[in-house]
């Protein structure tokens, strides 16, 4: 069955964009078999179950684009808003997204790094055929090093918005020129230093939170967590909470001996486990 994706007040802009006429293959995200040698060249996903199957069904997708190291487009379509991230070697090299708050100038306001005038001024430039971070460069309002910082910031930040609010339809297709003309940075973005942001920003009502917070599991580092581990920029709580992980301390053991809330080091448990660095055993398995 091939199905068109088109909305006019959804439209994606950025360099590399996908047509919004584009046609795909499409498949039911859940008889996607996310076992398999590799994932297909193409595959939509449609919502045929509860938010947080969908939302497992999508990490385990992401974390199997890195590890295969994978260059091409993920496109996905939620209620209101269309994102897309370009893969380059499994990792993050450009992103855009039809919400105004996740485009770079609006990152920028929201942090305080430059007012809403400084942005008008470059948006200016912008409209005469400049990047955004090329304007402010040139208008000497931020360093060309600074605007690769908040570049990575906003590559990260549309990526976790992607799992927090787990779209509609997903696609990925290997297309290295669309990822190429959408590359915005020459260091790239780890798959797996976006999957943990989104769990620091993941809400009380996440079930795969709550889940974590009932405390009955022991986390256990995995096989690959090294490899994860190479390429990741893992904060000193963090780390912290990590080397609590050995296989001994069920979660009870590790939210009492944390300096943080129960909650943020659930979120810190949680992205651990997305990122595949580590897994979770039942405590009555390790006889806790």
């Amino acid at each position: 069955m091939l199905e068109t994706i088109e909305s006019s007040s959804q439209r994606l802009v950025g360099p590399g964009a996908l047509p919004p006429n584009q046609v795909v293959q499409t498949v039911d995200v859940f008889a996607l078999k996310l076992s398999r040698a590799s994932i297909d060249s193409r595959f939509k996903t449609r919502p045929a179950g509860k938010t947080k199957k969908m939302h497992r069904q999508i990490v385990a997708a992401l974390r199997r684009l890195q590890k295969e190291r994978r260059t091409g487009v993920v496109r996905t379509t939620a209620e209101t808003v269309q994102r897309e991230i370009r893969l380059e070697a499994g990792a993050i090299v450009g992103a855009v997204s039809s919400s105004r708050d996740e485009r770079l100038g609006e990152i920028m306001v929201r942090r305080g790094r430059i007012t809403q005038q400084q942005f008008d001024d470059a948006s200016t430039l912008v409209r005469s055929g400049r990047r955004l971070g090329d304007a402010l460069v040139e208008l000497e309002i931020v360093a060309r090093e600074e605007i690769e910082t908040f570049v990575r910031t906003q590559l990260a930040e549309v990526t976790s918005k992607i799992l927090n609010e787990p779209p509609k339809k997903v696609e990925f297709r290997d297309q290295s020129a669309a990822a190429k003309a959408g590359k915005v940075t020459d260091r790239p973005v780890p798959m797996a230093d976006a999957i943990i942001e989104a769990a620091r920003h993941a809400s009380r009502s996440n079930n795969a939170l709550k889940a974590i917070l009932d405390g009955d599991m022991v986390p256990v580092v995995t096989s690959e967590s090294f490899a994860v581990l190479e390429s990741l920029n893992l904060q000193s709580h963090e780390v912290f909470v990590l080397s609590r992980c050995d296989g001994q301390a069920d979660v009870r053991g590790i939210l009492a001996q944390s300096p943080l809330s129960e909650e943020d080091t659930a979120r810190i448990l949680l992205g651990l486990e997305h990122a595949g660095i580590i897994e979770m055993n039942s405590s009555r398995l390790t006889g806790h």
